[in-house]
This record gives C-alpha cells, sequence and structure tokens, in this order.
C-alpha cells in the first residue's frame, strides 16, 4: 500500500508537470506565430518602402538633370527665377526623404534579423518542452506493478550541472519576455510604416513637384510670348529696312513717268 501510495504522489507530481510544460508549449507556440506574422508584416512592408525608394530616385535623378542643364546657360542667362527656386527646394525634400527612408530600410532590417533570432530561440526551448513532456507523459502511464520498468542503482540521482524546474522554467520565462519586447518594437515599427510621416513627406514632394511643373509651365509660357514678340518686331525691322529700296523705286519709276508725259506734249503739241 505504501507503494502505491507513493506512485500516487508521483504521478500527481508528474500530472503538474506535464500541465506545466503543456503551458508553456502553447505560449511558446502562439508566440512564435505571433513572430511569424510580424515578419510577414515587415517583409511587406520593406518590398513596399524599397518600390518608394525607387520611385524618389527617379525624382531625385529628373532633379538633378534639369539644375545640371540649366548649369549649362551662359552666365548672364544664369537666373535666381522661380522655377530654379522650386527646383532647389524640390532637391533638399528628395534628399530628405531619401535619408528617411533608408533610414526606416535599416531599421526593418535589424527588425526582422532580431525576430528571427528571438524565433530561433523560442524553437529550441519548444523543442525542449516538447521532448521533456512526451518523456513525462510516457513515464505518467508507468505504474509499479510495470513488468518493463527495471531498477538501476542510482538512476533517480541528478548530475550536477542538471537545471532545476525553477531555473528550466525560468529560462522559458525570460525567453517569452524577450520576445514580447521584440513583439512591441515590432508592433512600434509597423505602426511607424503605416503612420503619416513617410505618407506626408511623399504627399509633400507629390505636391512640390506640381509646384515645379507649374512654374516650368509659366517660364515657358512667359519665354513663348517674349518670343513671339521679338519676332513681331523684327518683322516690322525688316519692313522697315525695306523703305529707302522701295523710295528709289519710286524715284525712277516717277522719273519715267515724267519724261514719257513729256514725250506725250510734245506729240500733241500740248504746251509743255
Amino acid at each position: 500500500m505504501a507503494g502505491d501510495a507513493n506512485q500516487k504522489i508521483t504521478q500527481d507530481n508528474l500530472s503538474e508537470r506535464c500541465m506545466s510544460i503543456h503551458n508553456y508549449i502553447k505560449l511558446l507556440e502562439d508566440t512564435i506565430d505571433r513572430l511569424d506574422q510580424d515578419t510577414e508584416v515587415l517583409q511587406n512592408r520593406k518590398q513596399r518602402l524599397r518600390s518608394a525608394m525607387l520611385g524618389v530616385h527617379q525624382v531625385h535623378n529628373i532633379n538633378s538633370e534639369c539644375l545640371h542643364i540649366r548649369s549649362l546657360r551662359m552666365e548672364d542667362d544664369h537666373l535666381n527665377d522661380e522655377p530654379y527656386k522650386q527646383l532647389i527646394q524640390e532637391s533638399n525634400l528628395v534628399k530628405d526623404l531619401e535619408k528617411l527612408m533608408a533610414d526606416t530600410l535599416i531599421r526593418v532590417q535589424d527588425q526582422i534579423k532580431t525576430n528571427i533570432a528571438v524565433k530561433s530561440n523560442l524553437q529550441l526551448d519548444w523543442s525542449q518542452k516538447t521532448g521533456a513532456f512526451n518523456i513525462d507523459a510516457q513515464n505518467l502511464s508507468l505504474n509499479i506493478k510495470s513488468g518493463s520498468i527495471l531498477f538501476r542503482a542510482s538512476s533517480a540521482r541528478e548530475p550536477e550541472n542538471q537545471s532545476t524546474p525553477i531555473s528550466w522554467e525560468n529560462y522559458t520565462k525570460e525567453n517569452l519576455n524577450e520576445a514580447e519586447r521584440t513583439l512591441a518594437g515590432s508592433a512600434d515599427l509597423i505602426s511607424y510604416l503605416d503612420g503619416p510621416i513617410l505618407s506626408q513627406y511623399v504627399r509633400e514632394v507629390r505636391e512640390q513637384a506640381d509646384r515645379v511643373n507649374n512654374a516650368l509651365a509659366s517660364k515657358v509660357c512667359a519665354v513663348d510670348k517674349t518670343r513671339e514678340t521679338l519676332e513681331f518686331d523684327l518683322q516690322k525691322v525688316r519692313v522697315t529696312m525695306h523703305w529707302p529700296v522701295t523710295v528709289i523705286k519710286c524715284d525712277k519709276t516717277r522719273e519715267t513717268l515724267e519724261l514719257d508725259l513729256q514725250k506725250v506734249k510734245v506729240t500733241m503739241h500740248w504746251p509743255v
């Protein structure tokens, strides 16, 4: 009877231990799933961020080309006009946005690496807990009357370097706490990526691009009007330059007509 009582105590302890390990296994699995979800979201945001960076880089190239072309003008044609001011403002905005995106991309990559590292620790802990659960569950099904139980001397002795149940449990708690801190960092970063800061910068660059286009369109329109005015004035000058020739031709024609008139008068016996 004493053996049965001891076995009952042992089975109760094993049952409690199995339940505790099972709970930790579920916590580890849930935390690993959450890390996977956050990592997937961050991977998606990273691709979107890289695509946006390519678009901003194209804007940077166009802006640089416009400023370079304007720099090729003659020195007298260098103007601090409205298009130039808007191009400089666009250049500054694009540089700020490129730096912000590059820094954000580094943050995303670092967070993904941290998520993967923490997940690896949790998976190792999960593997150990699952192995321990399977062993304890099997031991729970044994009894002292089983014919497969063998007695071995010192089989229940604990090695000196073996962890205690408390330290083993604390190890899992530390891993879970570290995972929660990592998940909090992921949540903050995802909120930042989906927040108004980056979108506001992109909106400002788009609005500035519209201002640059409007300034250039106004400049082109003004230059066209000036060109038309110059062409009209040039045509007037050309007409004015032909007047002396016309006057000379008229004088010659008048002289010819006067000679013809004299001949007619002589022929008609009119007084000259």
